[in-house]
């Protein structure tokens, strides 16, 4: 799916938000983001994946190696539990 030329990208939207939200509950986060670069300085909590998470194709193509080197920086990767599920 394209882009419109009305809603251009923004990196730090509303994944770094949710990333920081994530990150301030304890958790450590593997975030997909147009701009991996805007994730810096999260330290050891975020391990970012360039990715325009907007194009299906890209997506696909970056989620396996992202998710394996996430895995070998966390030493292990847990998806985060559908909205409004504890467990």
């Amino acid at each position: 799916m394209a882009r419109s030329s009305s809603s251009p990208a923004r990196p730090g939207g509303i994944g770094r938000a949710l990333t920081a939200a994530f990150v301030a509950e304890g958790a450590r986060v593997a975030a997909l983001d147009l701009v991996a670069a805007e994730h810096d300085g999260a330290g050891e909590s975020v391990f970012p994946i360039a990715c325009d998470v907007a194009d299906a194709a890209a997506f696909i193509a970056a989620w396996p190696g992202g998710a394996a080197a996430a895995t070998g920086f966390f030493h292990r990767l847990e998806p985060a539990p559908p909205r409004g599920r504890t467990s």
